[in-house]
């Protein structure tokens, strides 16, 4: 058993270590399983650091070391430092990095020379780890209730398929739920630097990024993408930056909520942004910026000035759109078409044609 006697200059401190010693020299072998649950978090707040190569950390009270083989395994130099030698076995048993090692020692009274102090903590941000069950704040972070939150300022885009619902109509639930699929899969394929896919949310996704200029291109190549799908509906967006609150994973704030609002105020095939995202772009010769002025915004109390988006560089889609089901048909490709009036209406398939035909009243102001 381990002992630390040497610890502590009373006799209460040394009655405490003793009695760490004893407890956790019996709960090691079976204290990853008793903490199971928590392990994707350990791993989430190494996530939202930017912490990785290069970087620093010294894990104090480390444990089995789970938070430490977490930033570990994002590219850090790490050392963990804990008063239970039992404790470190296991954590010692379950490293397979080169940078990576676990400590024996005091928290209080750690064995750093002062070279190593400020090899750790000449610019170190401390954070608090998963042992309090009450709010606390450390360096932008609060563990509450289990769940690790930050406040931080990040740029934020929602896209959407415009005319999901006419397309839900159309075709069905099956290929409804195939198109999104398809989505999810195209902005996650887009995402440039440390942008970040947030979350699916039905027919929309939601994107953030610390660096605004590297979302917005995960935007454009998004955009791309869908422009070179066939028979696909067209994709609207919005994009605002500001401080918003991380927890879990997940993104809330007002600066959500507007970002939201301008995807919802945009047309079929649009892009907006505020006037704050336009700032932060800073100079993007390779963007067309173009004033729409301030907007009244729903639920949003001040009138909030927008731009339109476009890549300055890239070729004009032509494309029509299928009035039934809202996908975009390129001109002179689909063979479904028929005569309304004094123009040419073109469909995705035969299905979609037929429908119109059969009650072209209700689809004509679509076709407009």
């Amino acid at each position: 058993m381990e002992t630390h006697e040497q610890c502590g200059t009373t006799n209460e401190e040394r009655e405490y270590y003793s009695l760490s010693a004893r407890v956790y020299s019996k709960l090691a072998p079976l204290y990853d399983l008793t903490v199971y649950g928590i392990r994707p978090l350990r791993r989430e707040v190494a996530a939202l650091t930017d912490v990785g190569a290069g970087s620093r950390v010294l894990d104090v009270a480390t444990g089995t070391g789970e938070a430490a083989l977490a930033f570990a395994e994002n590219g850090a130099e790490v050392v963990g430092v804990d008063l239970s030698e039992a404790m470190l076995r296991v954590a010692r048993r379950k490293n397979r990095f080169r940078k990576l090692s676990f400590v024996h020692a005091d928290a209080a009274q750690l064995p750093l020379s002062d070279a190593s102090r400020a090899k750790y903590f000449g610019g170190a941000r401390i954070w608090i780890g998963l042992k309090a069950r009450r709010p606390r704040r450390s360096s932008g972070l609060m563990l509450l209730s289990g769940s690790m939150s930050r406040d931080v300022e990040l740029g934020i885009l929602f896209a959407d398929l415009a005319g999901y619902t006419a397309l839900t109509e159309a075709h069905g639930d099956d290929d409804a739920a195939n198109v999104a699929e398809r989505f999810y899969l195209l902005a996650r394929q887009s995402l440039r630097g440390p942008t970040r896919f947030v979350k699916p949310i039905g027919d929309a996704v939601m994107l953030a990024g610390p660096a605004p200029t590297l979302l917005l291109e995960s935007l454009l190549r998004l955009r791309a993408a869908i422009d070179a799908e066939p028979d696909y509906p067209a994709m609207r967006a919005g994009l605002h930056v500001g401080p918003v609150v991380e927890r879990d994973g997940d993104v809330f704030g007002a600066t959500v909520n507007v970002a939201a609002r301008v995807a919802a105020y945009s047309r079929s095939g649009q892009t907006l942004c505020t006037a704050r995202f336009r700032d932060a772009l800073g100079d993007c010769p390779w963007v067309a910026l173009a004033p729409l002025g301030p907007v009244r915004l729903r639920n949003v109390l001040d009138p909030v000035e927008l731009f339109e988006v476009s890549d300055a560089g890239a070729p004009i889609s032509v494309y029509a759109v299928d009035p039934v089901c809202r996908m975009r048909v390129a001109d002179g490709v689909s063979a479904f078409h028929c005569e309304s009036g004094d123009r040419v209406v073109v469909f995705c398939s035969a299905r979609c044609r037929d429908a119109f035909l059969a009650a072209p009243g209700r689809y004509m102001s679509e076709a407009d």
